[in-house]
């Protein structure tokens, strides 16, 4: 299934906001924020967003990962720290959320150092 550079951005995103188990409020309050970032969620109600992510998880992470490493180093950049945003904004950083956006991370070939820096302390 082929998907655009901003699906791509928003199905890792539905990942790190699901990888716990749930999705809290500030999940659902930060992708809406996210809308301008990457073509987001637009103006959607918070149950229209809590279906658009369930929809997104039907994607596998390494078919959005492809996707991204046709863009520019830079983008996939930015995207980690959007995936660190969605992981911290509940005050929380699981295990899961870090070990996978160090994954996703890894995929996108965004390097240790550059990683180390980006990687909030809460």
């Amino acid at each position: 299934m082929s998907v655009t550079e901003v699906e791509a951005q928003k199905i890792l995103l539905a990942h790190v906001a699901y990888v716990d188990g749930r999705v809290r409020d500030a999940e659902i309050k930060t992708a809406i924020a996210m809308a301008k970032e990457c073509g987001g969620f637009g103006r959607l109600r918070k149950s229209d967003v809590v279906t658009e992510l369930k929809f997104l998880l039907k994607h596998r992470i390494e078919d959005a990962v492809e996707v991204m490493l046709k863009s520019r180093p830079r983008v996939r950049e930015r995207l980690v720290q959007l995936l660190w945003v969605m992981a911290i904004c509940d005050g929380e950083l699981h295990s899961t959320e870090e070990e996978l956006i160090y994954q996703i991370a890894d995929d996108l070939q965004v390097d240790r150092a550059t990683l180390a820096l980006q990687q909030p302390q809460l």
